[in-house]
Parts: structure tokens; C-alpha cells; sequence
């Protein structure tokens, strides 16, 4: 095929917007789209990139890049470069973060990836929007459901509840265009820029995908809920794989966060690794299904490195804006499937094995272009190689926080669909300080926290079975029924004693525990209004902040925590977005409203709970900030529906 379907050239002359065109558009054109053949489609595919990179943006704009004065004594030592980095990208008072002045979004980033010319095997999605179908909310934490088999039907509703697409988000006009919208997906995302893509590897039978010999590899393409087959694996690397099983792998494309918020973005991007995480877990146990992580710490890490990863998925991409990046290799199971250290073991060595021979194998499809306006910022290459896995040693982890049984007050009464699909990152919010709204209820302060102690939710946190749990959670205490505004320390992973060792000044605190359920403890009373002025000065002075009923800060011992790898940098921040997707989940299922800030000042967050401001990173160093109260309607989130009608392939130029 040298040339487009005449239609398409008429198209491209007129230069209309494609998501302008509508349903009806391609339905007079389903004869073509129906009858063509694969070569005919793989020509069509690789004609449309090009012009898709020219209309599927926004005009390009000049932008004028800052030039930066680069580090001097920049460390050589893994660890030390960790240490340096973070500290260098701390927001304080009257200095933030090195970031470039974007002057529009012309020169954004693609936020969808394709593999074009790949075989697709189109996700259906009818059966799914029936959100009353789903299991109630509260079944989820029980660990009760029945598990469902895999296949292209359950494998559809595990994508559609975690990373699909959810909404679509529409704002004023910007250059040509009467109306910008794009889409928003299930997990959350620092800025809506979602750089995080995902792979499978199963058996084709389980997945639906009509091959009968290997194991496929498939990127899952959200933009159109559906798989991109990009090799086979021989039988023998995965034949130990247990049944009704696959192997799914998080990956990023850092650039995406990068492009917009600079050094600091290297962070935001691991954030969203996490949230990712967070979601598919929850989905997983919608399925009744369990997530186990492969490369984390535990007897596969030395040889699940990220370069074995990225080359068993064929990531061997070279131009800087566009390369992806392994982030998590996870197997998917049936909950009652006992994953044992021979399983990971097996699994492990046919992991090494497939990457081995990757290089050698077929591989189908080309990259979509990533693109956006492209800087070179030194500091955020150099800890992306200081952190990437190389072979770090397995050591024992603890298990005991996850060896009780559920003790939580389920408080929602929706359903599970409803809240996934209907979660929103609130851009404002209302207290009773300022509103006519109530205070955010006591019992659903406490019912949220407690989702978020391993040993109080063994059904979500058993997922980080494979490493050490080290978040703990300071709190900003605004506007909760009979709960005393001011500072709180949520002990969920270490002794209160040992916090109070961290602690510089801890006897001038209270710590008091609030109730013997849960490790809450009391540090020290302040005014609302005070506490509600340091809430929104710590969150970059970010209104929301503010009016909110509590904001917290998610803490990590960085120093003590890059002595085992430097890789467990990463793995801080994962568990950090972890949270705070179950955060998210948990505000909308009892109907508040949520909002992750990767922006805060690092050194207020100290300074507010007494927390030494070294420059090694400290004991107990700020990764994340968050904040639920009662939110503002946004009515800029229409919910998000596939056209059913239209074949796949079309759908993907709509989206």
C-alpha cells in the first residue's frame, strides 16, 4: 500500500482535528477499515504516525530554555549521588526545584505510547460498564471473593478498573483548538502526565489472543484497551508459570514528568510508579487475584536486573525523550495460589533465559514518538543510572506486620467500580472554617488511616511481601469531628520509640495515642487556622492546602535505607504512590475528595515535626504530600466511554 485511503488524504488536507471527526465519520468508512489486509493496515499505520505526530498536537510553540550552571563535585558513589540529588531538588523558601519556564503546552509530550505495525488484539469493554456488576468496596479488604479464571474477559476488566483510561478532562481554549481534553486514566498521575506504560507476558490461550504455540509479549495500550503483541517467547522459558497466571512489568517514560517539572520530575515519575501499583492491586483483588513483586527485595532481585527486563521486553530504545525504563516485574496470580520460592525461583530463571535470547528473537512494531521540547538535565541521568537495579543481593524481610488477621471499621457502601472509575484528583477544596460544609467525620479519619497500617490491611499491603515496609506519616490536623487540630505521627512501620530517638525535641511532644486500634499518637495542639496556614505553606503555598480537613507528609529514613542499594531509592517512593493511590480510593469510596502534591518544601515539612534538616537526607526525609477533605465539584471530568461500535484500530485515532 503506497498511499492512504483517499479518504484519509482528503482528511489530512483539511487538517481537521480527528477527535472533531465522531462516531459517524468512521462508520461511513467501516468498508475499508473492515476489508483491509495486514499489509494494507501495517502501511496505513506507518503513513498515519507522521501525520499524527503533526495533528494529534497542539501548535508548536518557541519556548525560551534557562541554561543551567551544572553541579560541581557531583558524587561518584551510587548512594552518595542518591543522597545529592535529592537534596538538590528540594523545594524551600524562595528556592525551588531547577525546572524550565514551559510556556504553553504546545511542546507537551505524547502521553499515550503505540507500537505501530504490532498485531492488536482489541480488550472488549461491553461487559464492563456495568459498574453494578463489581463487588462492593468493602469486600475487596476481606480477601473473600472468588477467584476468576483468566482469560480475555477477566483480563479486560483487570486493565479497565486500573489503568485505563477513566475521564476525560476538559478545559478552556488553547491556540486553534475551541476546547482542550485529554484523557485521564484509573491510576493517579503527577500533573495528568502519566509516564507510565505496561507489559504482559502469558500463555495465549488464558489471554485471548488466538496463538496457539509460546508465550506472548504484549504492551497494553490504554489509549484504545488493548493488547500490542511484540514477540513470542519459546515454551520452555515460562512453562513454569502457574496456571491462570501472567507476568506483568511497570515501566516509564521518565521524559513525560521530566519535560515539565524538571530535576525534580526523576521523583514524580517513581510517585507514579506507585499509584500504578495501587491500582492494579486493587483491581487484582476485584478478580480475586494477588500481585507478588519479582524484582524487588527478595531471592529474584540479583538477577532481575533492569537491564535483563528491559531487553526481555525489547525497550532497547535510543532517542533520549523517548526511551522507556523498567520500573516493576510482577506476577499476577489466583489468590489461593500459593506463590513459593521454587515458583519465583522457575519463574526467575525463564525471566533470564527469555532476556537472554531477546535480542535474537522477532520482534513486531516501531515506537510511537514521545516528542515534547527537549532539555538535557545531567543531575536527572546520573541518578536514574545511580539507582537503576544492577544485581542487588537478597537479604531476609520481616513478615510480621502482615501475619494478622483484617481489623478495620469498612465504613463505604459503594461499589468497587464506582469508586475506581469515579476517583478524581480534587483541585480545591471546603472546610467548616470557611464553608457551610461539617467536618470530616471522626471515624472515617480513623477508618482511612488504618487502611494504610500493613498489619491492619493485610489484603492490599501483602502485594509488598517482597520488601520492607518504611513510610511513616506525619499529619496536619485541620477540620476532623472531635479530633484536637495540630501535628499527629502515624507510627504504621516503625516503634514509637524508635521515631522519638529520630525526632530532634521529641520530649517537648505529647505522644499521646489516640486510640489503642490504631499506632495514631498526638504531638502537639494548635489553632485550626494555624495549622491550616502551615498546611498550605509546606504544600507550596497551594490553596487546597488550606481549606482542606487534614494534609500529611509521607516520611522515609532515606539515609539508613540506601545502605542496603541504591535502587531502594526508587522503591521509597514507589511505596510512597502505593499510598497514596489507596488514599485516593479511599477518600472517593466515602465520598470526600483527595489530592497527591508531589510540591512541598522539604525543609517546612521538617521543621514542622521536629525533624533534624541535614544535608545527608536524614532519618526521616519527606517524599510525598497529600491531602483529603471535602471537595469543590469539577464538573471537568466527564466520565470516559469507549466506542464499543468502532473496530479498535479506529478507535485508537479518536482517543
Amino acid at each position: 500500500m503506497n498511499q492512504l485511503p483517499s479518504f484519509m488524504e482528503e482528511f489530512c488536507v483539511d487538517g481537521q482535528a480527528l477527535e472533531d471527526l465522531g462516531t459517524e465519520f468512521w462508520k461511513d468508512k467501516r468498508n475499508w477499515f473492515t476489508s483491509a489486509s495486514d499489509e494494507e493496515w501495517t502501511g496505513f499505520l506507518s503513513l498515519m504516525q507522521e501525520k499524527l505526530d503533526e495533528l494529534m498536537k497542539y501548535p508548536s510553540q518557541q519556548e525560551s530554555l534557562k541554561v543551567y550552571e551544572p553541579y560541581v563535585d557531583v558524587p561518584t558513589d551510587r548512594k552518595e549521588l542518591a543522597l545529592f540529588y535529592h537534596r538538590k531538588t528540594w523545594n524551600m523558601k524562595g528556592k525551588g526545584a531547577r525546572s524550565q519556564p514551559r510556556s504553553g503546552w504546545g511542546n507537551q509530550p505524547a502521553i499515550h505510547r503505540r507500537w505501530f505495525g504490532s498485531k492488536h488484539f482489541p480488550l472488549s469493554v461491553e461487559h464492563c460498564g456495568n459498574l453494578g456488576n463489581t463487588p462492593k468496596y468493602n469486600d475487596l479488604w476481606m480477601g473473600t471473593l472468588k477467584s476468576k479464571n483468566l482469560d480475555a474477559r477477566s483480563l479486560s476488566e483487570f486493565f479497565y478498573f486500573s489503568l485505563a483510561c477513566s475521564s476525560r478532562k476538559e478545559s478552556g481554549s488553547i491556540a486553534m483548538h475551541p476546547k482542550s481534553s485529554w484523557s485521564k486514566r484509573c491510576n493517579a498521575s503527577s500533573g495528568g502526565l502519566h509516564p507510565v506504560e505496561c507489559h504482559i507476558i502469558g500463555k495465549p490461550a488464558e489471554l485471548g489472543t488466538g496463538l496457539t504455540h509460546g508465550f506472548g509479549c504484549y504492551h497494553y495500550s490504554c489509549k484504545e484497551h488493548a493488547l500490542e503483541e511484540r514477540t513470542v517467547f519459546p515454551v520452555e522459558c515460562f512453562k513454569e508459570l502457574p496456571e491462570n497466571s501472567f507476568l506483568l512489568f511497570i515501566s516509564s517514560v521518565d521524559w513525560r514528568e521530566v519535560w515539565k517539572y524538571g530535576e525534580r520530575g526523576f521523583r514524580y515519575v517513581q510517585l507514579d510508579i506507585g499509584h500504578a501499583l495501587g491500582s492494579l492491586v486493587v483491581s487484582a483483588l476485584m478478580q480475586g487475584w494477588k500481585i507478588t513483586p519479582l524484582n524487588t527485595q527478595n531471592d529474584c532481585a540479583e538477577y532481575l536486573t533492569d537491564e535483563a527486563l528491559e531487553n526481555l521486553l525489547g525497550l532497547s530504545i535510543d532517542i533520549p525523550e523517548d526511551i522507556e525504563r523498567i520500573g516493576l516485574a510482577l506476577l499476577v496470580t489466583p489468590s489461593q495460589t500459593e506463590v513459593t520460592g521454587n515458583i519465583r525461583t522457575n519463574i526467575r530463571d525463564g525471566i533470564v533465559k527469555a532476556s537472554a535470547i531477546s535480542k535474537q528473537s522477532t520482534w513486531s512494531g516501531v515506537p510511537s514518538k514521545i516528542g515534547g521540547a527537549h532539555y538535557q538535565w545531567d543531575i536527572v541521568e546520573a541518578v536514574t543510572e545511580a539507582t537503576r537495579n544492577v544485581g542487588r543481593t537478597s537479604r531476609s524481610v520481616s513478615t510480621s506486620l502482615l501475619q494478622t488477621q483484617p481489623k478495620l471499621d469498612l465504613l463505604s457502601e459503594k461499589l468497587s467500580g464506582d469508586v475506581i472509575r469515579y476517583r478524581r484528583s480534587s483541585v480545591s477544596m471546603r472546610n467548616s472554617l470557611s464553608s457551610q460544609v461539617a467536618k470530616l467525620r471522626k471515624r472515617d479519619f480513623f477508618g482511612i488511616l488504618a487502611k494504610t497500617v500493613p498489619s491492619l490491611n493485610p489484603a492490599f499491603w501483602s502485594t509488598c511481601h517482597g520488601w520492607d515496609l518504611n513510610i511513616n506519616i506525619g499529619l496536619y490536623v485541620i477540620d476532623v469531628e472531635d479530633v484536637s487540630p495540630g501535628y499527629y505521627i502515624l507510627a504504621r512501620n516503625t516503634s514509637v520509640d524508635d521515631l522519638r530517638k529520630t525526632i530532634s525535641g521529641s520530649e517537648k511532644f505529647e505522644w499521646k495515642q489516640c486510640d489503642d486500634s490504631l499506632p495514631l499518637y498526638f504531638l502537639r495542639d494548635r489553632e485550626a487556622a494555624s495549622v491550616g496556614e502551615v498546611s498550605q505553606d509546606v504544600s507550596c503555598v497551594q490553596a487546597i492546602a488550606r481549606s482542606t480537613a487534614f494534609t500529611l507528609s509521607m516520611f522515609a529514613p532515606l539515609e539508613s535505607l540506601l545502605e542496603q542499594d541504591p535502587s531502594v531509592y526508587r522503591q521509597a517512593h514507589w511505596e510512597c504512590g502505593f499510598l497514596g493511590q489507596l488514599l485516593y480510593l479511599e477518600a472517593t469510596s466515602l465520598g470526600y475528595g483527595a489530592s497527591g502534591m508531589g510540591c512541598f518544601l522539604d525543609d517546612i515539612a521538617l521543621e514542622s515535626f521536629g525533624v533534624p534538616n541535614t544535608d545527608n537526607g536524614g532519618q526521616l526525609t519527606p517524599l510525598y504530600h497529600f491531602t483529603i477533605g471535602h471537595a469543590v465539584p469539577d464538573d471537568r471530568y466527564p466520565p470516559f466511554n469507549y466506542d464499543v461500535s468502532m473496530s479498535s484500530l479506529v478507535r485508537q485515532f479518536l482517543i
